[in-house]
């Protein structure tokens, strides 16, 4: 069955906004507990009874349930190839190669009852879980058959699973967090906790870093490596601190999803922390599961069954620390492969620079992360895409300059 549902309904046309959030979603009395957003604008939804799908950013809603026997969302994943897999908290894990229209059964070799609280895919489209109890399960034909990756893991009490861009494995369970550097064949564990604290959320961001949401006697933290998970060290906005149930990163930013005081953003790994809650109240403070779309927006789902949307460079929240003498200079210079950029930073801050095409598309992301002040360039061999204009676009804290050059033929 799959039931229409306009946002009119829900939230007044989605046009509930108000400073920097706007709601796209609810309430309809169900927690949304699982939520994943694309860059074409679709967006996926589970809450404990149901899961919605919107192909216009949350405009429309449609109600999924075609092949879902017990559609009790906890995690989304979506391959390459468009396939679509939900892990549930209580009937395992059920794939759609048709973006949520119909679904499938997906549990072959995983146990009765599977909960699943994460699902993550790696670059070779292999797919990991997270099964509460049973620890990790693998598969690499797109969830047909599973098998079980927990050797050598101290129990099978697993909250969370993350993949470095290295292609390391990260789970997060009741005391501890492991690694696996082989695709969970083994695991060792790299930080010990309390015998009871649980790792509610795990993340990496694109330049390697771990973080991970602990859940520790009523009280929650935030902790994160910067070496490959070797070491770790607190990074928490304020303590005590609620749960810390999610974690997104996109453009050098790091938000994390608390269950009580809304979210948080930090723009330089976690020294420091800004809380962007405008107008986020009562249950809605309560944050359960975040994604990024399209590398500018971020969305939340929340206690209070509703799910918000806001702009990540939203000025309403989003107050970026000065750079004394703030000028940046930034220049492309055409070369044999094609082309040179440099930039001047006046202080030390977070950088982001890409290149597209005239149509929009980004062709690769050059660099993301902490620069000192000073001098820099980078190059880009373009000669692998189609000939013509292209748009270099650096990001700073004090704002985003743009220079086109052409592809070298």
């Amino acid at each position: 069955m799959k039931t229409l549902v306009t946002i009119a309904l829900l939230c007044f046309s989605g046009m509930c906004r108000a400073q920097g959030w706007a709601q796209v979603f609810g309430p309809l009395g169900e927690d949304v507990e699982a939520i994943l957003a694309d860059d074409s604008g679709r967006l996926f939804i589970g809450t404990d009874t149901a899961a919605f799908s919107s192909v216009d950013n949350g405009a429309i809603w449609e109600w999924d349930t075609s092949g879902l026997d017990a559609p009790d969302e906890a995690a989304f994943v979506e391959m390459r190839n468009g396939t679509l897999l939900a892990g549930a908290e209580v009937s395992g894990i059920f794939r759609s190669s048709d973006y949520g229209l119909h679904w499938e059964a997906s549990r072959a070799g995983l146990p009765d009852s599977s909960s699943v609280h994460s699902i993550v895919c790696d670059s070779d489209q292999e797919l990991f879980a997270a099964l509460s109890e049973h620890g990790v399960y693998y598969s690499s034909d797109e969830g047909n058959q599973w098998s079980s990756r927990s050797y050598n893991l101290q129990n099978d009490l697993i909250f969370s699973l993350t993949l470095a861009p290295d292609g390391d494995l990260y789970a997060g369970l009741t005391g501890f967090i492991a690694k696996s550097t082989d695709r969970g064949l083994d695991w060792a564990v790299c930080d010990t906790l309390q015998p009871s604290d649980e790792v509610l959320a795990l993340s990496a961001d694109s330049a390697g870093n771990i973080f991970a949401g602990i859940y520790h006697d009523t009280i929650g933290m935030i902790l994160r490596s910067r070496n490959n998970g070797a070491t770790w060290d607190t990074a928490s906005p304020v303590q005590p601190l609620p749960a810390v149930r999610c974690f997104a990163t996109a453009r050098g930013l790091l938000f994390a999803g608390t269950y009580g005081s809304g979210v948080w953003r930090s723009s330089d790994l976690g020294d420091h922390w800004i809380q962007m809650n405008d107008t986020l109240t009562g249950n809605n403070l309560k944050v359960l599961c975040s994604t990024i779309a399209g590398d500018s927006e971020l969305f939340i789902g929340t206690l209070s069954a509703s799910v918000f949307r806001a702009d990540i460079a939203s000025a309403s929240f989003v107050q970026l620390p000065i750079v004394p003498n703030s000028e940046v200079s930034f220049s492309a210079e055409q070369s044999a492969s094609g082309v040179i950029l440099h930039f001047m930073l006046p202080a030390a801050q977070q950088v982001e620079l890409s290149v597209y095409d005239v149509a929009g598309r980004r062709l690769g992301e050059l660099c993301n992360g902490l620069f000192a002040a000073g001098e820099h360039a980078v190059s880009f061999d373009s000669r692998q895409v189609t000939n013509g204009v292209c748009f270099a676009v650096l990001t700073t804290l004090s704002g985003r300059y743009v220079r086109p050059f052409l592809s070298a033929p």
